[in-house]
């Protein structure tokens, strides 16, 4: 996966919500609370439902460490190096891959696995992150697109979302439609409540204008990036944009 379109690979928590389990529960719990006719036989569907409360975190818990077992598995070889001479691709621990395409083909298997074993796990999202991204190395760009699209309209918010509508905006970008990336991210800058962070809807809005031609307008942005988020990942790019002459170069994607 390309450094420009390659998500973050940081250790995630995961919220697991299981809507049909924890709905079957409350309903149980429901129907015990309004049939109830004596305190004993109150106390003991109080009882009953803590048992079920406790077995439903417990039965959530066990599939969430299950499904994020099997994602890091795929993780661990989407992320293998490349080993031409003394390929391990089997090596639980630290597999390596004679090609780039042995590797993507193995990982993308088990991405596959993660999804058809694991629906509706959290795990199973982030598993469609990284087949985007296999997607787009394959040059389906209609899936990763997708892909991203499904990822970012079911997380509204998080650093995979994020990442997700960096992926898009990029890919919008490449496709020649920089004018509309543009004006989106335009709107984000305005926006109080933007889905990204400031300073990449700067950098992002800087290299897009950059792109367009538009050199004076892209400059602003990168000095204003550099000035006011000094601990920003992207400074020593915006400072490398500016370059010693204070133009900005056109920053190639």
């Amino acid at each position: 996966m390309s450094s420009s379109q390659r998500l973050t690979r940081k250790e995630i928590k995961h919220d697991i919500q299981q809507d049909e389990f924890v709905a079957t529960v409350g309903r149980g719990v429901d129907y015990a609370a309004h049939h109830t006719k004596t305190i004993l036989l109150a106390v003991g569907a109080v009882a009953v439902a803590g048992a079920l409360a406790f077995g439903a975190r417990a039965w959530l818990q066990a599939r969430a460490a299950d499904a994020n077992a099997a994602l890091a598995e795929a993780v661990r070889v989407a992320e293998a190096p490349i080993d031409a001479a003394a390929p391990k691709p089997n090596d639980p621990r630290t597999p390596s891959f004679a090609s780039e395409g042995e590797r993507r083909q193995r990982a993308k298997a088990l991405l596959e696995q993660v999804k058809q074993e694991h629906p509706r796990t959290e795990a199973a999202a982030v598993a469609d992150l990284y087949l985007a991204g296999i997607a787009l190395e394959e040059g389906d760009a209609g899936t990763a697109r997708q892909l991203w699209q499904a990822y970012v309209a079911q997380h509204d918010e998080g650093m995979l979302a994020a990442a997700a509508r960096m992926s898009l905006l990029r890919l919008d970008r490449e496709q020649g439609r920089a004018e509309q990336v543009a004006e989106e991210l335009r709107g984000m800058l305005d926006d109080a409540a933007r889905p990204l962070p400031e300073d990449v809807v700067l950098f992002e809005l800087a290299q897009t204008l950059a792109q367009l031609g538009k050199a004076e307008e892209a400059k602003p942005l990168y000095q204003r990036l550099v000035d006011e988020f000094p601990r920003s990942p992207y400074r020593s790019a915006a400072e490398r944009e500016i370059g010693p002459s204070g133009d900005p170069r056109i920053a190639g994607l």
